[in-house]
């Protein structure tokens, strides 16, 4: 019996002291960029997921890769839009992907935390959005732009303005003296070719944004009476569309307004979040001048809405053509209007 209690006991302080040392070890090499994520704050933008360096493509002067833009009301905030840009070359076309900001997102690598995509660029970064989205679209993301409204707003000024078909009234009507007051900021009527400022552009956004802001009849009906806060989360997603567009057709077809576009960007990217070089912004545009209106498609990513305590939507392998509002399969649209697609 005494023996036996004598090897209990050494076995005790053997494992005892095995576990002192492990857990000097784990204290001693833990990276405190873990509790950040696990509290919500932001980490920083890096090119985790994107599949090379631009700098090193060993074709400069053509642009096959997708690019993904992000904007966000100010940096370090949750993403409010996203769209993913890319040409093909075989057919001379330039086409948009509008994602949602409020699209559903669950990680299997972040154990199946379900969250938006906005919060998930929050959480994780530029980088970790591309990635999720080449997994889901099954296509390549090869760079990255993160926008704040003054970054938007900046570039529109740069280029004088943008000009959009606007197929319903937004405007802001103030009924209490809480909350924000967008003036005569947002005060726009239906228009198939209004101009807008920069400042006009970021006002829209921000209106379409705030959950608090009044829904005004023109609206709700467009939106066929949806609950406020879907309301929001659409009209934001589709004024993004909307802007994307006319920026494509003003501005990336036209030799002249390319050249004022890409000077703009580039006098502007040190401000930008992005691994976008200029080399490969002007390649971006080589060819792009072959387009022609017609030759431009935006695609709005398409799902069923979700309202809880937050407002989701679930992804349903579909798209709205912004221009003949036809539904189709996102495997459709990847794999015959965007090169670079991973098969």
């Amino acid at each position: 019996m005494d023996n036996l209690r004598r090897f209990v006991l050494i076995i005790s302080l053997v494992s005892f002291v095995l576990l002192c040392i492990g857990g000097f070890y784990i204290a001693d090499t833990y990276n405190p960029k873990t509790i950040q994520r696990e509290v919500g704050e932001p980490t920083p933008l890096t090119p985790e997921g994107q599949k090379y360096d631009p700098n090193n493509y060993t074709q400069q002067d053509l642009y096959k890769g997708n690019t993904l833009f992000i904007i966000t009301p100010q940096r370090g905030d949750p993403a409010v839009g996203f769209f993913i840009a890319g040409y093909n070359e075989s057919k001379a076309s330039l086409n948009y992907i509008v994602v949602p900001a409020d699209l559903k997102v669950s990680d299997a690598n972040l154990n199946n935390t379900v969250m938006s995509l906005g919060n998930y660029f929050f959480e994780h970064g530029a980088g970790y959005c591309a990635k999720y989205l080449e997994a889901l679209l099954a296509m390549d993301i090869t760079e990255y732009v993160s926008l704040t409204f003054d970054d938007v707003a900046a570039i529109v000024d740069k280029i004088d303005s943008i000009t959009i078909n606007l197929p319903v009234d937004i405007k802001f009507i103030k009924t209490s003296t809480e909350g924000a007051d967008y003036g005569n900021n947002v005060n726009f009527s239906k228009n198939e070719k209004l101009k807008l400022s920069g400042k006009d552009v970021v006002s829209i956004l921000k209106f379409a944004c705030d959950e608090g802001s009044y829904i005004s009849p023109a609206l709700s009906k467009y939106y066929e009476d949806a609950g406020v806060r879907q309301i929001h989360s659409k009209l934001t997603t589709d004024f993004i569309s909307w802007a994307v567009e006319g920026l494509a057709k003003g501005y990336l077809i036209d030799t002249q307004n390319q050249d004022k576009f890409v000077t703009a960007f580039a006098s502007l990217k040190d401000s930008f979040d992005t691994n976008l070089t200029e080399k490969r912004l002007t390649a971006m545009f080589k060819n792009i001048s072959n387009s022609e209106e017609d030759d431009i498609g935006v695609y709005v990513l398409s799902g069923t809405m979700q309202v809880g305590k937050k407002v989701y939507i679930a992804y349903d392998g579909t798209a709205t053509d912004l221009n003949t509002e036809s539904s189709l399969s996102v495997s459709h649209i990847v794999e015959n209007y965007f090169s670079f697609v991973r098969k």
